[in-house]
């Protein structure tokens, strides 16, 4: 695992379809100024992004503290290190959830449906 550092605003680019600021906190907190993003999981999108032929939103990467807390997440969350992603279900109608979640599993260790929500939760283990 490798995590970089990243100013928040920055708009370049960390693959071939992904920039770090697709990643950044949500939040509006003016002192939250930088983005932790991990390699591997940027490299893990790319490749389902790849398989499935369309553009990943991300609707969560990384949240600082103060988010985190906001949004109701764990006091540990993956999020607040930069090793995790919440991103929508593909709209293609062609690939069933369950299609996506499989294809996920092939590339990261964690893979969690929030079918209400409309959304998979994805990390690697460390």
């Amino acid at each position: 695992m490798k995590v970089a550092i990243y100013n928040k605003y920055v708009m370049s680019k960390v693959s071939t379809n992904f920039r770090i600021s697709e990643f950044a906190c949500k939040c509006s907190f003016t002192d939250c100024t930088f983005t932790l993003l991990d390699e591997r999981l940027v490299a893990g999108l790319q490749l389902y992004r790849d398989w499935i032929g369309e553009p990943v939103y991300i609707t969560s990467g990384y949240r600082c503290q103060g988010h985190n807390s906001d949004v109701g997440g764990m006091d540990h969350s993956r999020h607040l290190r930069g090793i995790a992603a919440d991103l929508e279900f593909s709209k293609r109608a062609d690939l069933s959830i369950d299609e996506q979640k499989s294809k996920l599993k092939q590339i990261f260790d964690v893979v969690i449906t929030y079918e209400d929500e409309g959304f998979f939760h994805v990390h690697n283990l460390e």
